[in-house]
């Protein structure tokens, strides 16, 4: 298990002031705002330490010239399930902690500074030459107009061909020196359509600003208003990621020595939260299937039921209560003089006037109260729920409360979906602001959202996202499943697939999952070949459909006699692919056009059919529809257009 690290000397840091606390910070000059950096200050100039094992680059801060930012790409996640963390930004770093003018700074001034200088000696004894380790080894000169602001992050991480790779830190390791009067640390997940622009790494502190409400809002500007708020579940409190660690370990470091403590339990909050304005901020992040927040298409409601002990009716609660799409729950909500050792946090879901009739809860992060203190694994993260007057039965979690004789909440992060499983019997087409699933494939992915980060001019690349879409495939085999999305690119093709990341399925054995990983290959093959290679005693077999005008290559899975394994099967049905010529891809481009850009498109399927072909082989042929949004008389409304592209596949779709 890798070690994560708090990320600073935890005996020079002061207690955090409010108006540096990550989240609202009110309303002014016609913006609500939402602060996502966590800002604290020290007693005095406090080392920056890597929170795990990455690779860094630095930026300049622009709004002072003695002050830089440290990126940190993670190169392991936390030992408990989490969203994805996708950077970790560090502000207020001292330049001269790093840099020494055009000259990375001394290897005595930190470990990260060492290990470049130490990189440097090597390359010049293998050129013999005898250069000192310039500043573009952390990349502080990739700036406008070659990286201009509206850049994404992504941008100066992927480069190719290039002289200079950003160099690797471990977990635990000194980055830097923090300015004592004012640093900050900021986490930033991973999403599809999440695409962090070079500007935020270039601020001293990162405010998310949306246009406030005029006071007669038409119904456009409230689904903008709420559409642009959901860019804060991006990012994470700092003080509830480290709360986490409660049920796990985190280590800390003080400046009068290089060791460093192993925190658990109470030991976290006593030490690293007590630190934190938040130290008692519960976030309860509950999303739709789609990963907004679940009431995003405006067919719940903003309430929800909740209660926070064992006897108490669950009331009403707003869940947008603090003015933004999450809810954020404090100690005053839960029972006072609370001696427990745990909070009780209990949740009816709205059915949103019969819209949800199979309503289905997944676990993403968090502690059910049905497995606490076990945090859920595989199909103990599916809860089946049932509906009555308009209601969910319960859903109950368990939080940690400081154990000391009064209501103490550990500060935490919890993330649910509440998903839609198909009901046949009751199966409306999207309608309003509302967008709706006709079957398992139906907008399940939105293809231009999905980003390709590689640079470079290999034949094939991908990219998988860790944002997990439920596929509700139990009409046609019985099972369902959390899957991943990705894309790929290769020659003159585009796919898009889905990729099975947890099954709830007691009927088989278990067996072997496809590789969850974005690549980058200098290969002649197509993405999924290069995949089912990777896969020991799995070969991918293509059987042909003769149709009357065409022939069409269809492909399945089998896996080879191979006893050996302890695996029964690698199941086709876990992975799904469409794959478009390039030429297609490009006419879905211009589709997309007719729809609003900040909103996402959906792919659909339309005028499925099942047939036989001249062979006699059965398959199923359907049209690909994409779902948008539009603006009609100052309402946003989702529209449908046809596409033209037909997709064809062994069995039903």
């Amino acid at each position: 298990m890798a070690n994560f690290y708090f990320f600073t000397d935890i005996d020079l840091l002061s207690s955090q002031a409010q108006i540096g606390a990550f989240g609202p910070a009110g309303s002014s000059g016609g913006k609500d705002k939402y602060q996502v950096t966590s800002i604290h200050s020290s007693s005095s100039d406090s080392n920056a330490y890597a929170i795990s094992d990455g690779v860094v680059c630095v930026q300049e801060d622009g709004s002072n010239a003695n002050l830089v930012n440290l990126i940190l790409k993670p190169l392991s996640q936390p030992p408990f399930a989490f969203s994805k963390i996708k950077f970790i930004i560090y502000r207020g770093i001292k330049k001269d902690s790093l840099f020494n003018g055009n000259e990375i700074a001394v290897s005595t001034s930190n470990d990260l500074t060492k290990s470049i200088w130490e990189s440097q000696t090597a390359k010049n004894a293998s050129t013999g030459t005898s250069e000192n380790p310039p500043k573009e080894a952390l990349g502080i000169d990739l700036k406008a107009p070659a990286f201009p602001d509206s850049g994404s992050i992504d941008d100066i991480f992927y480069r190719d061909n290039v002289a200079n790779q950003f160099p690797v830190v471990k977990s635990g390791w000194k980055i830097g020196k923090f300015n004592a009067s004012s640093f900050g640390i900021e986490i930033l997940t991973e999403s599809i359509g999440f695409d962090p622009k070079l500007s935020v790494a270039r601020a001293n502190k990162n405010i998310i600003e949306v246009n406030t409400l005029p006071v007669s809002p038409t119904q456009a500007q409230m689904f903008e208003h709420w559409h642009d708020k959901e860019e804060i579940l991006n990012y994470i409190d700092p003080c509830a990621f480290f709360g986490c660690f409660s049920h796990s370990q985190i280590r800390v470091k003080r400046s009068t020595s290089d060791n460093s403590d192993r925190l658990r339990g109470n030991e976290v909050y006593d030490t690293i939260l007590a630190k934190f304005n938040n130290k008692n901020r519960i976030y309860l992040d509950i999303r739709n299937e789609f990963n907004h927040s679940f009431n995003y298409f405006k067919n719940y409601g903003t309430t929800i039921n909740a209660a926070f002990d064992v006897s108490s009716t669950p009331s009403s609660i707003n869940y947008y209560r603090n003015g933004w799409p999450i809810l954020i729950l404090e100690n005053s909500d839960f029972p006072v003089g609370n001696t427990l050792k745990r909070n009780l946090i209990r949740i009816q879901m709205p059915d949103g006037g019969g819209d949800n009739t199979l309503p289905l809860m997944y676990v993403c992060s968090g502690y059910p109260s049905q497995t606490y203190p076990k945090e859920p694994k595989g199909k103990g993260r599916f809860y089946d729920l049932t509906v009555t007057s308009g209601h969910t039965n319960e859903f109950s979690l368990t939080t940690l409360n400081r154990d000391g004789g009064a209501t103490t909440s550990v500060s935490c992060y919890i993330k649910l979906k509440y998903n839609k499983r198909f009901d046949p019997s009751h199966n409306p087409a999207s309608s309003g602001t509302v967008l709706r699933s006709q079957n398992y494939l139906d907008n399940i992915i939105s293809p231009f959202s999905l980003v390709i980060p590689f640079a470079g001019d290999s034949n094939l690349k991908s990219k998988i996202y860790d944002d997990e879409v439920y596929i509700d495939f139990r009409q046609n085999l019985k099972k369902d499943f959390a899957a991943s999305i990705g894309i790929a690119k290769y020659d003159q093709a585009v796919e898009l697939f889905y990729s099975a990341s947890n099954v709830r399925n007691t009927e088989e054995k278990e067996h072997k999952r496809f590789p969850q990983k974005s690549i980058a290959y200098k290969t002649s093959k197509a993405f999924l070949e290069s995949i089912v290679d990777s896969i020991k005693g799995v070969r991918l077999f293509k059987t042909p459909l003769n149709l009357a005008d065409q022939t069409l290559s269809a492909g399945y899975l089998t896996l080879e006699t191979d006893f050996s394994e302890d695996f029964s099967s690698c199941d086709s049905s876990e992975y799904f692919s469409i794959i478009l010529t390039t030429s297609q891809w490009n006419s879905l481009n211009n589709i997309v056009t007719g729809f609003i850009p900040k909103y996402r498109v959906y792919l659909g399927l339309i005028n499925k059919a099942n047939e036989t072909d001249n062979n006699g082989i059965s398959y199923t042929v359907a049209e690909l529809a994409l779902r948008g949004y539009i603006e009609q008389s100052q309402q946003i409304l989702i529209n449908e257009f046809s596409t033209g592209i037909k997709i064809f596949s062994h069995g039903n779709l």
